[in-house]
């Protein structure tokens, strides 16, 4: 059985759950529950595993991706592939390139932009966008600099589809001075500009890499992750910077209050939609005043705009939490437990109350693996396997992928 999870220290920790499609006028609320999305038609159970999934922003358009072979006719066992459902109830697509598996799978906040990445079966990489709404597939022609080239793995896509920030790496021919190690770019469809994003600082010492994070509705600020790619140097060896391209300043987001160096590293990072919030996650313990009670890995809010830094802990504070989800204003962060309790929540930071994102069918929390959080907040997708008993008759002794609806 292959497993699918995304990098991320969270993993494994847990997800979101389901909702049903919108109630008529004349119908009160529905209770929030859960569907699971990576289903055969008719219903079937899939054949492989799927996960990874990700939203548009009113939590309508799902993709996903998977190794089962009955999601679709035609497809073929033992392959990995992206795929996408419109609106809720939709019959599944599943996103080829010829030659190629798909993977990577990030949406557009109005649902109608998929982007995703490429590999061929000679390890070429390729990063493309795919109009949901016509089916038509663009893959984008970037010209890198010192000879770098489109790498696999995570890309981001600002409101529309305009903007997308991708990931390249060093290739044979870039030369050694030039070879700073994985670097984030951010491509415009429109005028088919390519711009650096990403640059590793001048002090840094030992190989850097720099990875997506998300970019902001408008695509004026991309967030990234800048870590040691030859290994930690000490424990410190992730940093989350913003790169604001209007202004051309980049902030470090996880610099500690006191101006000394994070002892930990910060991972995962994720910018709102307006721009004005990052959360991520970090094992550091010094980035904000007092003891951490878990001495692990915690959430982390920075507001761009007070430049304040503040922690998330969970009821029982000594419980492992980490970040997978923020809403486009910031207010509501997706964030998963393990201690004492389980499970993904969603915590609203102005109130600090806490909603179960992904119960079991008797209401207890449940763990899972990757998740995503709409951008409204409104909906959570994560994958979960059977023995979470999200829906009854889960029989088929894979992960799947399900939708949970919060309101």
């Amino acid at each position: 059985m292959r497993t699918i999870s995304r990098t991320a220290i969270g993993a494994a920790l847990v997800a979101a759950l389901t909702a049903l499609t919108l109630p008529t006028a004349s119908a009160g609320p529905l209770a929030p529950r859960t569907e699971k999305a990576s289903t055969a038609p008719g219903g079937a159970q899939a054949d492989d595993s799927s996960g990874d999934p990700v939203l548009s922003g009113d939590g309508k358009v799902l993709a996903f991706q998977s190794y089962a072979s009955n999601l679709v006719a035609g497809d073929k066992p033992g392959t990995e592939d992206v795929f996408v459902r419109p609106a809720p109830g939709a019959p599944l697509q599943r996103v080829t390139v010829p030659g190629a598996t798909t993977s990577a799978a990030a949406l557009s906040r109005d649902g109608r932009f998929l982007a995703f990445s490429s590999t061929s079966e000679t390890r070429t990489h390729g990063v493309h966008v795919r109009d949901v709404r016509t089916g038509r597939t663009e893959r984008l022609a970037p010209v890198l600099g010192d000879a770098y080239a489109v790498s696999p793995g995570r890309s981001a896509l600002s409101a529309n589809g305009r903007y997308v920030a991708f990931g390249a790496d060093a290739t044979d021919a870039t030369p050694a001075a030039a070879d700073d190690g994985p670097r984030v770019y951010l491509y415009d469809r429109a005028t088919g500009r390519t711009e650096r994003i990403s640059h590793s600082p001048d002090d840094a010492d030992g190989a850097r890499g720099c990875f997506v994070g998300s970019v902001s509705d408008d695509g004026s600020k991309v967030v990234y992750q800048d870590s040691y790619t030859n290994g930690p140097r000490g424990d410190d060896w992730g940093d989350v910077l913003v790169h604001d391209r209007t202004t051309g300043k980049t902030v470090q987001a996880d610099a500690t209050h006191d101006g000394a160096e994070a002892d930990k590293a910060s991972v995962e990072p994720r910018l709102g939609g307006d721009g004005t919030t990052v959360v991520f996650h970090s094992y550091a313990t010094n980035l904000v005043p007092g003891t951490d009670p878990n001495r692990g890995w915690n959430p982390f809010v920075y507001d761009l705009r007070s430049k304040k830094l503040t922690r998330i802990d969970a009821p029982v504070p000594t419980d492992i939490t980490t970040a997978s989800g923020l809403s486009a204003d910031g207010r509501k962060v997706l964030y998963s437990r393990s201690g004492s309790s389980q499970g993904q929540w969603v915590r609203d930071l102005r109130t600090g109350r806490d909603t179960l994102a992904t119960p079991g069918l008797d209401g207890s929390p449940r763990g899972v693996g990757s998740s995503a959080l709409s951008a409204d907040a409104s909906t959570v997708a994560f994958s979960g396997y059977d023995e979470g008993t999200f829906v009854a008759g889960d029989t088929n002794g894979e992960p799947d992928v399900f939708v949970r609806r919060l309101r």
